[in-house]
């Protein structure tokens, strides 16, 4: 009897499941488990991802910006008819004139993501997809007519966030925004965008995970939402929502296909309003600001300092006449407890600050040598960031954005160690595009070798300006030299 309860249980557990997913899907199979007739899909409720989708796009917009870029070339079959050999030595390989090399401008396009924000035009994107260009056009999904933007205060490079304004000329859909701190891992999401300029491109996943930070060469501040929703080179900037249609994080990039795939990450939604907001009303976003550099605890530090547990983060480094160096910091303290609040690891710690009031003196806990200390610091204001490393790879105009390969990524994705930098995007038109991938490791710069991102940048400071930069790069199993003209 026991047997047959078991075997009827199970038909109707797996009915039930049959029938959860015909109606999360909107497909109705011909006959149910026990043969009896089921409704047609017609009959069904709506599929509530195409709810979802409905109720959003109307928000959603496309961001296209254009610049104009100059640049430089020689033409060696200039005058060629005039003198065939004055170009060419003598053992007839081409050699460059003397003459000065012409120059040309070009408009340079991108496409981006974005969404609207308020009845008065605001739409959130990422700062990524407006920087350093000469004209921001928007794209409404029921609008014919382009809208031209204008940015709004000073965007915000420590997280990626920048806010955009637009004059409407009609009635704006408003996305409604969600709570990011409520999220559970393998709830169910959607990412709206415009990849590789595909208006209103719908992709529905899971979040895979939260809380991602570590990502070397990216935002200071990074609390990541993943998600397997797929991401592509135009949806920066673009809202993931969840299944109430509510927006809960603003995708920001992917890990290349190379390394990984499925792999798309998102800032929360809370910290880009808390931005907004700033940016609304200060005109930019005001931080505080400490002067350290902060680390996690490792198994092995805890051991040898006899640390209590693996809590706190530890001073790696104290920059000079800042308000950490003021109050006595130094270098290997663990700090436990910042005004107040106990300290779990380095991303708690960094907001902790950010969050902390300008001029504000604070109570640091930390542990020297063994022992607690106590010390009092006054916040100071953290400067307004552009990231250096952007900077210098800008100034060099290689077109690379590159990563330092972390301990996590030797172990999800195979690779062989950590030695060098691995590229995550190239921009279009500059010189390394056509020549470098994305997930493209580079191992040297001109016989530099390279096994961090400090290696990697003081390498592009020692190229000379017109200078050629020879990559050694592994893509796959096989590594291979790339010249490219930095002219």
């Amino acid at each position: 009897m026991s047997s047959m309860i078991s075997v009827v249980r199970t038909h109707i557990v797996s009915y039930m499941i049959i029938v959860g997913i015909c109606l999360a899907t909107g497909i109705a199979p011909e006959k149910s488990p026990g043969n009896y007739a089921m409704a047609s899909p017609e009959q069904l409720t709506n599929n509530p991802f195409v709810e979802v989708a409905e109720k959003v796009k109307p928000a959603v917009v496309q961001i296209t910006t254009s610049k104009v870029v100059e640049y430089r070339y020689w033409n060696p079959f200039e005058n060629f008819f005039e003198n065939p050999f004055e170009e060419f030595s003598p053992d007839f390989s081409p050699r460059r004139p003397n003459k000065p090399q012409q120059k040309q401008k070009r408009k340079q396009e991108g496409l981006g993501s974005g969404f609207v924000i308020s009845e008065e035009g605001h739409i959130l994107t990422n700062y990524h997809v407006i920087k350093d260009v000469d004209e921001i056009q928007v794209k409404l999904l029921d609008s014919k007519k382009p809208y031209t933007a204008e940015i709004v205060g000073e965007p915000d490079a420590a997280t990626d966030i920048a806010v955009l304004k637009i004059k409407p000329r009609q009635k704006l859909t408003v996305a409604r925004l969600g709570n990011s701190d409520k999220l559970s891992v393998g709830e169910w999401v959607m990412a709206i965008g415009n990849p590789f300029g595909l208006e209103e491109t719908v992709t529905v996943g899971v979040i895979s995970a939260k809380g991602r930070s570590g990502f070397s060469g990216m935002p200071r501040f990074q609390d990541f939402i993943q998600t397997d929703a797929s991401i592509n080179r135009g949806n920066s900037g673009g809202p993931l929502v969840n299944i109430y249609g509510e927006v809960i994080g603003i995708n920001t990039f992917i890990i290349s296909p190379y390394v990984g795939q499925g792999l798309g990450f998102a800032i929360p939604i809370n910290m880009a309003e808390k931005v907004y907001e700033k940016i609304l009303k200060h005109g930019r976003v005001v931080r505080g600001y400490l002067g350290i550099i902060p680390q996690d605890v490792d198994p092995a530090m805890a051991k040898r300092w006899n640390l209590p547990g693996e809590k706190g983060v530890v001073v790696a480094d104290v920059e000079d006449g800042t308000p950490a160096g003021l109050a006595g910091l130094k270098v290997q303290d663990v700090i436990i407890a910042f005004d107040g609040e106990e300290i779990e690891d380095e991303g708690q710690f960094r907001k902790t600050v950010a969050d902390t009031s300008v001029g504000k003196e604070v109570e640091i806990k930390v542990i020297r040598k063994g022992k607690p200390k106590i010390l009092k610091a006054k916040i100071g204001e953290l400067p307004s960031e552009k990231s250096s490393n952007t900077a210098r790879e800008e100034k060099l105009e290689l077109g690379l954005v590159v990563r330092e390969i972390t301990s996590r990524m030797v172990e999800e994705y195979g690779l062989d160690n950590r030695h060098g930098v691995i590229v995550i995007d190239i921009e279009g038109g500059s010189p390394a595009d056509g020549k470098i991938q994305p997930g493209d490791i580079i191992k040297e710069v001109n016989e530099h070798k390279i096994d961090n991102m400090q290696d990697y940048l003081s390498a592009l400071n020692e190229l000379k300006s017109g200078e050629d930069a020879i990559l050694l790069i592994k893509r796959g199993k096989y590594t291979t030299f790339v010249v490219i003209r930095t002219e």
